[in-house]
């Protein structure tokens, strides 16, 4: 062997140079020998020498290799842990994150209200200029979801980080405040009706779904506590609305069970003057008390009932939403 060839040949510790194993050598006290994959296409038969990359043995066990190809489907879910979720907040007002997002050269991000506010496009942290969008954190906004904060009291809604405190606000199965003008209580969903029942001495009734009921509010009763099917509770509000007369509504207070399901119902109140009978209808939606600004009324002009006692027939049903 010629000397140039010696000297690429790797030394042992005592200096002499050493062979490379044959593919046939064997190796170690097993007996076994190690053979590279064949560089030729497959054989077929599982011949000596033949690989499959697909099915690549190792250590007796079978296993497919991916290619750099696959990819993950769209409608796939990948559960991970955010160790820290200031990382999703603004940098500025340190708010949650939501589209668009806005970064500097550096990679800080603010969120698109503090951006607009700006003076100066230089960053709240570092001395270079925000400039572009960050389209990177914005799809990872996009696609963190958390379950509700009372997911234990029954809500089973997924909503994105950004909107969790929206969602929590507003949420049906979270704590709400008794709508009863001077009561500081407050209470998570299916313990209402012991409060009302105890606390407030209104008159009240239970109704069945689908079934009409006719309510009857003296003179000067403001309230008609409604309690149904599951712990359902329900308030009928009659209230002064200054130099228009009076407005009749319906909240819910609490529905434990209501599910994907929606409730409608319909109002008629009718008076009889002797010389003519009027009649005032209202069909709506029932919205929680927590959503008040969003709920009907049926308006009944001054003047509307003369009697001491005003009937209101009412008629609530289930829908699916």
């Amino acid at each position: 062997m010629t000397e140039k060839a010696n000297r690429k040949r790797p030394r042992n510790k005592r200096g002499e140079a050493s062979n490379p194993p044959s593919t046939e050598e064997e190796i170690g006290s097993g007996g076994q020998t190690l053979n590279p994959p064949s560089t030729q296409k497959g054989t077929g038969g599982g011949g000596k020498g033949a690989s499959n990359p697909e099915t690549d043995n190792c250590g007796g066990d079978t296993f497919s290799s991916p290619t750099p190809r696959e990819r993950r489907e769209p409608s796939d879910e990948l559960k991970v842990t955010l160790k820290d979720p200031d990382l999703l907040d603004c940098s500025v007002c340190l708010e949650p994150l939501c589209p668009p997002i806005y970064q500097c050269t550096t990679g800080h991000v603010e969120c698109s209200s503090c951006w607009s506010k700006r003076q100066e496009m230089k960053c709240n942290i570092c001395p270079f200029p925000v400039s572009s969008r960050c389209i990177a954190v914005e799809k990872i906004v996009e696609s963190v979801h958390l379950p509700c904060t009372y997911a234990s009291y029954g809500c089973s809604q997924s909503v994105p980080y950004w909107q969790r405190e929206l969602h929590t606000n507003a949420c049906a199965f979270g704590p709400s405040s008794c709508p009863i003008p001077g009561c500081n209580h407050k209470a998570f969903s299916g313990q209402w009706l012991d409060h009302f029942t105890q606390s407030h001495r209104f008159r009240q009734t239970y109704f069945v779904y689908g079934e009409s009921r006719t309510i009857v509010f003296e003179q000067g009763d403001s309230y008609f506590i409604l309690s149904g099917p599951d712990q359902d509770l329900l308030l009928l509000v009659n209230e002064p609305v200054l130099s228009m007369g009076n407005a009749l509504s319906l909240y819910s207070i609490d529905l434990p069970h209501l599910g994907q399901n929606v409730l409608l119902y319909e109002l008629l109140v009718g008076t009889d003057t002797g010389k003519e009978t009027s009649l005032a209808q209202l069909k709506s939606r029932v919205f929680s008390i927590k959503e008040k600004n969003k709920v009907s009324f049926l308006l009944l002009p001054p003047g509307f009932s003369t009697s001491r006692q005003m009937e209101v027939r009412l008629v609530i049903k289930k829908d699916v939403m």
